[in-house]
């Protein structure tokens, strides 16, 4: 459920009229389904939030 939640949160695009992108949806679901894991794992929410900063500062310096 969170990773649909996740998938959600990044898939849409708005441009006069609301639409899901399924690429970003689909790549976030994915990572947002391997966060949720690490939380069940590791019984822990830091991993995944220092993991979620860690893609979010690859992007940037990427310039995604």
């Amino acid at each position: 459920m969170t990773s649909i939640l996740f998938g959600l949160a990044h898939g849409p695009r708005f441009s006069g009229v609301i639409q899901l992108d399924w690429f970003p949806f689909s790549m976030t679901f994915v990572v947002g389904f391997i966060l949720a894991w690490m939380t069940l794992k590791t019984i822990s929410i830091l991993v995944p939030i220092v993991t979620h900063n860690l893609f979010k500062f690859q992007h940037s310096l990427r310039g995604c």
